[in-house]
């Protein structure tokens, strides 16, 4: 219900909260690929996103 995956809390379509939260470890670093409660790390940046009719695909580049 957000424009990018990190963008806010993950929802049922109805709009009910179903959190689910993705965290990636890269050279020792903990970055947010998915949702925003309670999480410490910072959000890996998304980069693109292609909706497709089976799959929506996200692409993510460490800062820097």
């Amino acid at each position: 219900m957000a424009d990018r995956l990190n963008g806010d809390g993950t929802k049922h379509w109805t709009g009910k909260p179903n959190s689910l939260t993705a965290v990636a470890k890269i050279d020792g670093k903990a970055w947010r690929v998915m949702g925003r409660e309670r999480q410490p790390s910072q959000e890996l940046p998304q980069t693109r996103v292609e909706v497709l009719p089976t799959r929506t695909i996200y692409d993510s580049r460490e800062p820097g």
